[in-house]
């Protein structure tokens, strides 16, 4: 509640400044400039595909960033308006040409120290709440973030972009080949591996390139393991035979600074209500 009307009075705050010290046009450009990043976060959201406890953990995170950044600007106006008064003296001795006592060097160091320290314990929290974030998602949702490029209009080839852990078609697949009579599968054997390597294909990056000759073996004699289980361990190794399959594909390393990207999308005010309105819509 507390954030919520912090939120409220920080937008009509704005809202006020801007009518005042703006022109119509100025407003409209604002208003567009706010439509827009509203726009390109909701891809974002859409692209993730974030799960209800991770959409209730960003709307924690980014409130908590919200209380963070509040207190910082209360304590750093109060830090300034007292080093202010600290300069005022400092520019006095300065213009009629008199000595700068140790005392009013120290004062101005520590004056400086004081806001500089509040600064960087505000940009450590807010670092820490971004890492949160970064260990909440998945890893085909982190290499999306890592990839993603505001746009207003998203791509048509965007989608689950790296979700290989996701081994159900697999699954379904090695369900269909053990069925199946031995010459009806030596038959559509060749058609049912290309099928495998391409539900792997549609969830690896773009670019990713797979070795389909080898890759054709190694799928077939885990289709052939398969088929010589019975239904009941069947049932119970079917997940790992599909692990089996798509295990090898491990989309590429994350830079060390995705957190930088988090902090930037995921922790402003403007992801808030966007993510309520998301919440209440499922």
């Amino acid at each position: 509640m507390k954030v919520k009307f912090l939120i409220i009075v920080i937008l009509l705050i704005n809202c006020t400044f801007s009518q005042r010290a703006l022109g119509r046009s100025d407003i409209e450009g604002v208003h567009f400039s706010k439509v827009k990043k509203e726009i390109q976060l909701l891809n974002l959201i859409n692209g993730l595909e974030l799960n209800n406890e991770q959409v209730e953990f960003v709307i924690q995170k980014a409130k908590e960033a919200a209380e963070i950044r509040e207190e910082y600007y209360m304590r750093r106006h109060e830090k300034e308006t007292e080093f202010v008064s600290v300069l005022q003296d400092l520019r006095e001795n300065l213009l009629q040409g008199k000595v700068v006592s140790s005392d009013l060097k120290t004062k101005v160091r520590k004056s400086n120290k004081l806001i500089k320290e509040l600064k960087d314990n505000c940009d450590k929290s807010i670092t820490d709440l971004a890492v949160s974030i970064k260990n909440k998602l998945y890893g085909h949702q982190l290499y999306s973030l890592e990839q993603y490029v505001s746009c207003l209009i998203p791509p048509e080839e965007a989608g689950r972009i790296g979700q290989v852990k996701d081994s159900k078609g697999v699954e379904r697949l090695l369900n269909r080949t053990r069925n199946m009579r031995e010459p009806l599968f030596e038959k559509k054997k060749e058609t049912f591996v290309q099928q495998g390597i391409e539900v792997i294909r549609k969830h690896l990056p773009k670019g990713f390139i797979i070795d389909e000759e080898n890759e054709k073996d190694r799928i077939l004699s885990i289709f052939k393991e398969a088929r010589t289980l019975n239904d009941i361990d069947f049932a119970l190794e079917k997940t790992e035979l599909a692990q089996k399959i798509i295990s090898r594909y491990e989309l590429p390393e994350l830079p060390t600074d995705i957190s930088v990207k988090i902090e930037k999308l995921f922790l402003q005010p403007e992801i808030i209500l966007l993510l309520q309105e998301e919440l209440s819509k499922r």
